[in-house]
């Protein structure tokens, strides 16, 4: 078998499996985040079999760090339904699950400066990115998936053309895990819970992004676009609810990414 397949089948295999596990059984849990926690095993399964072992800790790298952040994130996923414990639990997964990801940069790649630096870029971004997301699943529940699994594709894409494949499965597991979920929303109909999906969305989502630039030969005008992207959705809140066109909400989420494929593919 092609060594490439092979590598991607250890990603696609694990990630499919254990979200249809978690959907499966989970209908019988209607008060539980099924989504958000299918989404979750999904992408640690799914990031392991891609890694082909548990990596061990403290990671030596950022790419090793992700498990340890999608553990992290659990807080968000078990937090109460409540205001003030949902944004501890933010804060928490900010401060802890950035430091895990960011200690080997610090180690091996920045200075005290750049450290900062993408400790409150990251950070900043994530508080930002994940109401957008969540505003996008909430103004068209089904849509929201189907959009940010294309533009999670398309990221895989972009790290593919730059010179990173293995970047690119991480990405593609991210766009399949929202496809999982439209097609679950698809059958679920109006009661499909979407509490925490943004959370982890925005977390892998910008983590990859940043690994694309740190990691690789992607382009920093390609890794803005892409996140500029992510953030487009809220442009159609211009408009009045109930009247805001398709185009407007899809729109220029699509040329945003579909510009950043393009510069990828022109610099490859």
């Amino acid at each position: 078998m092609d060594p490439f397949l092979k590598q991607m089948l250890w990603g696609l295999v694990p990630t499919l499996v254990a979200m249809g596990l978690v959907l499966l059984l989970g209908r019988k849990k209607p008060e539980l985040p099924i989504p958000a926690l299918a989404l979750w095993l999904g992408l640690l399964a799914g990031t392991v079999g891609l890694l082909q072992a548990w990596p061990a800790f403290p990671p030596k790298t950022a790419l090793l760090a992700l498990p340890y952040v999608l553990i992290l994130s659990l807080v968000v996923l078990v937090a109460p339904e409540k205001n003030w414990a949902r944004l501890l639990a933010r804060v928490l997964l900010i401060l802890g699950g950035l430091w895990v990801f960011l200690a080997p940069l610090a180690k091996y790649v920045f200075d005290g400066g750049e450290y900062l630096f993408w400790w409150g870029l990251l950070g900043i971004s994530w508080l930002l990115l994940a109401p957008c997301l969540r505003f996008a699943l909430e103004e068209r529940p089904r849509l929201g998936f189907l959009q940010h699994a294309i533009l999670a594709g398309l990221a895989g894409v972009c790290a593919a053309l730059t010179g990173s494949l293995f970047l690119g499965q991480l990405a593609g597991l991210l766009g399949l895990g929202m496809g999982v979920l439209y097609v679950e929303a698809l059958v679920a109909g109006p009661n499909f819970r979407r509490e925490g999906v943004s959370e982890l969305f925005t977390m892998f989502y910008l983590l990859s992004i940043a690994l694309m630039y740190l990691a690789s030969s992607t382009p920093p005008g390609v890794a803005i676009l892409l996140v500029l992207g992510a953030f487009a959705p809220i442009l159609s809140a211009i408009r009045e609810k109930g009247s805001r066109p398709l185009w407007l909400y899809m729109g220029p989420s699509f040329l945003l990414a579909l510009a950043a494929t393009v510069w990828a593919w022109q610099v490859q």
